[in-house]
């Protein structure tokens, strides 16, 4: 969002400072508004269709809404954002009274068909814009120091701003969450979205292509060695966790002494 508003803003100059950054919050702020408006609608909407046709529905009516937003220039992801958000969690933003416009095994089964469908477009619109991506690769480019040297100092300071800001964000932090900061599509998508005037002629597409792979193959590095650890975990290690965030369970010790039973059943 930040991105394409700075990019509107300087193909369009004029204006101060401060009526740039209240356009951005009006923006924003009208957007998260429209967005939750039609979300909570959508939802409402889709658990009370009969019809089985209620996905490609769906698909094509968030199509709409991202066409209007984008007329009406405001930040039509935040539409798509916060209607995931409202699917998958909605005994968060249905709560009191509100529940009674919920249909919980609906809206559950509507979630699962809706990630099936979602793996697989996401698995196709990758395809083809790596695919693009490659096209614009030059091997040999590959090979210069300087393109390697600008990749390593990309990813150093990217890895470094993600330390930083999960230490001021997670209260005990796991070592795992330090690794899980790929890039990959939206990085393309945004590249491509440079407006000529505003690219760098010397700039080479293959410090974008080590950045994209080393990045994703730490993400995998560090999923697998935190894998092995929680292999190791024993089960009461597993219950305390689980204890600890789901209350409705009941206290540890219950939770402690009913496994026994429950192994010699």
């Amino acid at each position: 969002m930040l991105f394409y508003f700075l990019v509107e803003g300087f193909e369009n100059p004029g204006g101060s400072t401060s009526e740039w950054l209240m356009q951005f919050g009006w923006s924003f702020g009208v957007s998260i508004l429209v967005s939750a408006v039609f979300s909570y609608l959508l939802v409402i909407l889709l658990q009370n269709i009969k019809t089985q046709l209620k996905l490609f529905l769906l698909i094509a009516v968030l199509i709409l809404l991202y066409a209007v937003g984008k007329m009406l220039h405001l930040s039509s992801l935040l539409v798509i954002l916060i209607f995931g958000l409202i699917l998958n969690n909605p005994n968060l933003f249905f709560p009191g009274k509100l529940q009674r416009w919920l249909k919980a095994d609906i809206v559950s089964g509507l979630l699962n068909d809706f990630k099936l469908i979602t793996r697989e477009t996401a698995f196709i619109v990758r395809t083809f814009f790596f695919v693009v991506f490659g096209y614009s690769i030059d091997l040999g480019s590959l090979a210069n120091p300087l393109v390697i040297f600008f990749a390593l100092l990309a990813l150093v300071g990217i890895y470094r701003i993600r330390a930083v800001a999960i230490q001021w964000t997670v209260p005990q932090p796991q070592a795992v969450l330090t690794y899980l900061a790929p890039r990959g599509l939206i990085t393309i998508l945004l590249f491509y979205a440079i407006p000529e005037s505003m690219g760098i002629a010397q700039f080479d597409n293959g410090i974008l292509l080590y950045i994209i792979l080393t990045s994703s193959v730490l993400m995998a590095w560090g999923m697998v060695r935190n894998q092995d650890k929680d292999d190791h975990r024993t089960l009461g290690d597993m219950l305390r966790d689980t204890a600890s965030v789901d209350p409705e369970l009941g206290p540890l010790e219950s939770t402690e002494t009913a496994a026994p039973n429950e192994g010699n059943a």
